[in-house]
Order: structure tokens, then C-alpha cells, then sequence
């Protein structure tokens, strides 16, 4: 009787080890939904909390915590900011963006462009991005 217990447990572990696999989400990377700057009032809230990319940023205001995604003066001048987080940012984004983006007219700058990619949330009436991944430059369409 004893071997058969010891069989059965050891299956039991197995089964657990298969369950786990099977359910874990290690490794499993969400899809991100890609939308312009420009549009985060029209269509902003149906992807809040997910992992969004945001193109035809013009990054500006870079400080220790933050920085900003604008929209590009042609494009929309009054238009959504977005608050980048920077506390979760490669060393050498966070570099490029004090060096290069931390004023204003820094926007401008084609070095200060391009599009980012993080979890978005609303904070009060302005809409934020943690966990953000710059990718400097516009990629052609």
C-alpha cells in the first residue's frame, strides 16, 4: 500500500507543477494598444490601467520625476499632455531626456521626439504613463 500512496503523491505533484505552468502569466506580455497623443481625450479611457503606446510625442519639462508628452505645436497647440513617469526609465532614457528635453521649447526638437510606451491612468484631468519605454524618433508609417 505504501508504494501506491507515494505514486499517488507524486502524481498529485505533478498534476500541481502542469497546473501552475498552465496558469502562470511569467513571460507573457501584453499586447499594447498604439494611439496618438492627440486622440487621449477621444480615446484615452477605454485603455486606462493597460499597456498603451503613444506616438507623435513631443517630450519637454524633464525633471528628476517626470517629463512630458505633448503633441506637436503643428499638429494640436492646446492639445493633451501626458505625464511620463521617469523613476522606472532605462539610465540612458532618463539621461537623453534631462540633457536634451527639459525645456519647454525643447519640444521642437526633432531630438525630442517620438513615442512611449507604458501603463496608462488618469490622474485627475490629465492622464499619466508609468513604466515607460521611449523610442526615440517616429518610425515611418
Amino acid at each position: 500500500m505504501l508504494p501506491f500512496a507515494f505514486f499517488g503523491l507524486a502524481r498529485m505533484r505533478a498534476l500541481v507543477a502542469l497546473a501552475t505552468c498552465l496558469t502562470s502569466t511569467v513571460g507573457v506580455s501584453e499586447e499594447a494598444a498604439t494611439l496618438r497623443v492627440v486622440d487621449l481625450p477621444r480615446n484615452g479611457d477605454q485603455q486606462l490601467g493597460r499597456r498603451v503606446t503613444v506616438t507623435d510625442c513631443a517630450f519637454a519639462k524633464a525633471t528628476a520625476t517626470h517629463a512630458i508628452c505633448a503633441p506637436s505645436s503643428s499638429a494640436n497647440p492646446g492639445g493633451p499632455t501626458l505625464l511620463l513617469l521617469t523613476r522606472d526609465m532605462t539610465n540612458e532614457t532618463f539621461d537623453r531626456l534631462l540633457r536634451s528635453c527639459s525645456q519647454s521649447a525643447d519640444a521642437a526638437a526633432e531630438l525630442c521626439r517620438g513615442s512611449a510606451t507604458g501603463r496608462l491612468d488618469k490622474v485627475g484631468d490629465g492622464w499619466q504613463l508609468s513604466d515607460v519605454v521611449i523610442v526615440w524618433g517616429n518610425p515611418p508609417r
